[in-house]
């Protein structure tokens, strides 16, 4: 498809680039929507999303594909975990993004993250899911797997804020933003 941007006035050429932005900023237009899907949390809690997330206020969402972006996700969650503490209706979730398994599999991966969390609240809060990465990651307009994603939700699941890669005090200011407005 040929972009008639060369074309456009410069005012909508803005407007056009202000709404592509994908990371660091306010969600896409049209709002990305957190698509129906069950899983289970590793306390074993069969958790239909986006309807039992429990942040009133807004939902963190830590999106990784690989086992090797832990280490950014980590980097998140001690920040969330404080910001649960300070602010009311705020929660955050870790979700692993799997391929689609037998449910053997499923186990066997659910027993092996289980056994490396032992706090309750980080096995309450982390939900492994297996589903079509690719129609996944489309529905929450997330461009690659190459780095985590964190997405703000509301409460019905409409994305609010969004951004990629591990924390920075100012991806945190945003995000406490994106807070105080929605």
């Amino acid at each position: 498809m040929v972009s008639s941007w060369g074309r456009m006035p410069a005012r909508a050429l803005a407007v056009a680039l202000a709404s592509s932005v994908l990371v660091q900023g306010p969600a896409t237009t049209p709002a990305a929507h957190f698509p129906s899907v069950s899983g289970d949390n590793l306390s074993k809690a069969t958790l239909h999303l986006p309807a039992d997330f429990a942040g009133a206020n807004g939902n963190l969402i830590l999106i990784a594909f690989e086992r090797e972006q832990q280490k950014d996700v980590d980097t998140w969650a001690v920040r969330a975990a404080v910001l649960e503490k300070s602010q009311p209706g705020f929660r955050f979730y870790e979700l692993p993004i799997l391929p689609r398994r037998d449910i053997f599999y499923r186990w066997w991966l659910n027993t092996a993250m289980r056994s490396g969390v032992s706090e309750d609240a980080a096995r309450a809060r982390t939900i492994p899911l297996y589903v079509g990465k690719e129609d996944f990651r489309k529905s929450l307009q997330i461009p690659s797997e190459r780095t985590i994603t964190a997405l703000l939700l509301n409460k019905q699941g409409d994305v609010v804020w969004r951004t990629e890669g591990p924390w920075s005090d100012d991806k945190q200011k945003q995000l406490l933003s994106s807070l105080e407005h929605h």
